[in-house]
């Protein structure tokens, strides 16, 4: 924990440091550059496109207690925003978050593309594999079971009508069925209604075969599952229905993700809201474990055994009550109903239910992006309408737009706990069992690693396509930043310009494991992008190799300088909106202190008495033989 949050402040001193040479106007040495730019050496092919892997080898997993994509995402921002958009605050500009925005909504989709193959075999491992619950070979060995639906309905999401507001944005749309698949959520809830559905629901697999019957039993309050063919295996049953229903899509997950944003209509069931609530803890919690340094390692340990004596027991994450890491102050507002904007302030306006219900009915009369993009606004406006115009509609909308964001991964384990997909894992629970906790939460708690990589797996499958997108940006801005000291360095007629980026010259692609991956990289390519270590031997006639250093830069003497003051608590940004001249004087110094350097100075050397060998007679060097020479 210490560990990782000392990285990501070193990345933002950095990154604070780089964007003041990047902003810079051209210096006095400009007016020279000219004259001489074509006898120097082009900075062609020095500056790479890739990112090297230069992640830490740290040992044992981390506790993280914030989330890992917030902090990702406040990271990411530090080098989106650029000065093309804002020369005095790049981060506030609208399109850094319609950046990550994209990012993220691309992420998702690409994550929802490999959820089934991550629930078939998690489900299957955590059953039949190792020290799963039974024999791989285990068939149903039976042609009913009953089964309630408080054991797989986590979210409370059956008492919920589908053509609600809420249930419009929580069960799969009206669309035509796409090969087949059944809409299974639906079909749960329409059972209820025995004059809807007076027949019991067939499953039919996408082979034609009959997998079971289904109906509601109102007095027992239980489904009846019926027509199971006991000579089938568990694991057959599971590819087939899982092979069959409709799995969560992206306009799904977008659609939860704003009702995690903007609150429901009111309308819903305390029971609904209160598995809202218990989803937030669960993922909060999940959310934020930051993991192994992987290199070839798998991303978290799987069994408790194997965590580090600092973690807690998986089991524990399933622990509804416990509120440890929970921000209660955000419960608090949801309880009230009032949406929370933390960084205008702390400003709170009660939940307009007009926002969320036109969001959802106009679903499928606008394409899902314009309507986002729409309801996040309005949403803001009526925000900064209520204000009385004390914050402005841009941090309304910055705010908004970004607590959205962050909702999308949540947005996908909601949607991955639905109903459909857990009832196959309470059935097959049962079967082997004979019996099945009444809680859908206590089900999880004994089935904890099954739903701990189930989630862990979405997640980290989210972040490497998530880090595939935003590498480009960290990789374009590490470019720029090298590019311009480079070119600094070649005004000034130094020889040595070959060496002036390690990081980017021996490139190959990252494969993030943890967040520490991730934090590492980001400052590893930052810090390697200004700085070049080299262990020159001193002693004898290796002295003669000390012109292959960087030699000295007034651009990283700068930055050095600003980083170790931002790092101390000075403030070298922008001050109420207006100039700092801090850095400029710091600027100021350092170069008339270089041109001085440069035009006037030299170095004086005295050489040791030494005997060189040479053609069976010695030469010798005394001491009084001194030489001159220039400071680069």
């Amino acid at each position: 924990m210490a560990k990782t949050d000392t990285t990501r402040n070193k990345i933002k001193s950095k990154i604070s440091a780089i964007k003041k040479i990047s902003d810079e106007k051209k210096s006095w040495i400009d007016n020279t550059y000219d004259a001489y730019k074509d006898q120097l050496e082009s900075t062609s092919g020095i500056v790479k496109k890739n990112i090297t892997d230069f992640t830490s080898k740290i040992k044992g997993a981390t506790q993280n207690k914030k989330d890992i994509f917030a902090e990702i995402i406040d990271i990411g921002e530090s080098f989106l925003g650029s000065t093309k958009e804002d020369t005095v605050n790049p981060n506030t500009k609208p399109l850094v978050k319609s950046k990550i925005l994209k990012y993220s909504k691309e992420s998702a989709r690409r994550t929802l593309q490999a959820s089934k193959q991550i629930i078939v075999d998690e489900t299957k491992k955590s059953f039949f594999s190792g020290e799963g619950i039974c024999d791989p070979t285990k068939t149903i060995g039976t042609t009913s079971i009953t089964l309630s639906p408080k054991s797989f309905d986590f979210l409370n999401m059956l008492k919920i009508d589908p053509e609600s507001t809420t249930g419009k944005l929580m069960y799969e749309s009206d669309n035509v069925i796409v090969d087949g698949d059944i809409k299974f959520n639906k079909i749960l809830y329409n059972t209820f209604d025995f004059a809807t559905t007076p027949y019991p629901y067939q499953f039919i697999t996408k082979e034609g075969n009959s997998l079971f019957t289904i109906q509601w039993n109102a007095s027992t309050q239980e489904y009846e599952i019926l027509g199971l063919t006991p000579a089938n295996k568990i694991g057959n049953f599971l590819n087939d229905y899982y092979n069959t229903i409709e799995y969560p899509d992206i306009d799904s997950v977008f659609k939860t993700a704003m009702q995690l944003t903007l609150g429901g209509d009111g309308t819903e069931s305390v029971s609904f809201n209160t598995g809202m609530k218990y989803l937030n803890r669960l993922s909060t919690k999940l959310l934020s474990i930051c993991g192994k340094p992987s290199g070839s390692d798998p991303l978290l340990n799987n069994t408790p055994e194997q965590l580090t004596e600092d973690e807690y027991d998986i089991e524990n994450y399933f622990d509804f009550d416990d509120v440890e890491g929970i921000d209660l102050d955000d419960e608090d507002a949801n309880d009230r109903r009032v949406l929370k904007f933390r960084d205008c302030n702390n400003f709170e306006v009660p939940y307009n239910s007009n926002h969320i219900e036109d969001f959802a009915y106009l679903s499928d009369m606008k394409t899902l992006d314009e309507n986002i993009f729409n309801t996040l606004n309005k949403a803001a406006m009526d925000a900064y309408e209520q204000s009385d115009s004390i914050v402005t509609l841009d941090a309304f909308q910055l705010s908004l737009t970004g607590k959205y964001i962050l909702q999308i991964p949540k947005a996908i384990i909601a949607n991955i706990l639905s109903p459909k997909i857990f009832f196959p894992i309470a059935m097959s629970y049962k079967l082997i069992k004979s019996t099945i906790p009444d809680d859908s939460k206590d089900l999880m708690k004994i089935l904890n690693n099954l739903f701990f990589n189930i989630i862990k797996e979405l997640f980290w499958k989210f972040l490497r396509e998530f880090w595939s997108f935003i590498k480009k940006d960290l990789l374009d801005f590490v470019r720029t930043t090298a590019q311009k000291i480079l070119a600094n360095k070649l005004k000034k007629l130094k020889t040595i310009i070959q060496i002036l980026i390690n990081v980017l010259s021996k490139v190959r692609d990252i494969n993030i494991g943890s967040c520490t991956d991730i934090f590492n990289a980001i400052l590893n390519s930052l810090t390697s992008a200004i700085n070049k270590k080299i262990n020159i031997p001193i002693p004898g006639l290796l002295l003669s190799l000390s012109d292959s250093l960087p030699g000295y830069s007034s651009d990283r003497a700068y930055m050095n300088i600003i980083e170790k003051m931002e790092a101390a608590g000075i403030n070298t940004g922008p001050i109420y909106g207006s100039e700092n001249k801090l850095p400029s004087l710091i600027r100021s110094i350092i170069e008339g202190h270089s041109e001085e350097m440069d035009a006037n100075s030299y170095v004086k050397i005295g050489l040791k008495t030494t005997t060189i060998p040479a053609n069976g007679t010695n030469a010798y060097i005394t001491g009084l033989v001194s030489g001159a020479g220039k400071l680069f």
